[in-house]
C-alpha cells in the first residue's frame, strides 16, 4: 500500500502502525462526507496490505473531533428533502461505518 495523505488525512507508516491525523483544523477536524470516503478508503486500502497491523486515528491541531460537520448541506446524517433518513447506509457517513466494522485488525 502507498501511504499517501489526502486533503483531510495525514498518514505515516511506523512501522506495522499507520498513524492517522485528521486535517480539518479549521474546522476542528470536523467530519464531512470527503473525509468519511476518505477514512472508508483508508481503512480498506489498510485492510488489504499486510504490513499493517494497526490504525491509530488522531487529529490535528487542538481537537481530535468535533463531530458530523452539519454546515455541510450534503451531510451524510442530514435527511433528504423529502425527510427521509433510511438510506445513511449507502452515504459516506454509512459507508465509513461499514469500512469500521470490517476492519479486521486493530484500530484505535
Amino acid at each position: 500500500m502507498s501511504i499517501r495523505s489526502t486533503n483531510t488525512l495525514r498518514m505515516e507508516k511506523r512501522g506495522a502502525i499507520l498513524l492517522v491525523a485528521l486535517s480539518r483544523t479549521n474546522k476542528h477536524n470536523a467530519v464531512n462526507d470527503e473525509l468519511y470516503t476518505d477514512l472508508a478508503n483508508m481503512l480498506d486500502e489498510s485492510a488489504k496490505d499486510d504490513s499493517i497491523t494497526a490504525v491509530v486515528l488522531t487529529g490535528s491541531g487542538k481537537y481530535f473531533s468535533s463531530g458530523a460537520d452539519l454546515t455541510d448541506a450534503k451531510s451524510s446524517f442530514l435527511p433528504d428533502e423529502d425527510g427521509n433518513s433510511r438510506d445513511t447506509l449507502n452515504k459516506p457517513a454509512g459507508q465509513f461505518m461499514m469500512a469500521m466494522f470490517r476492519f479486521p485488525k486493530v484500530l484505535v
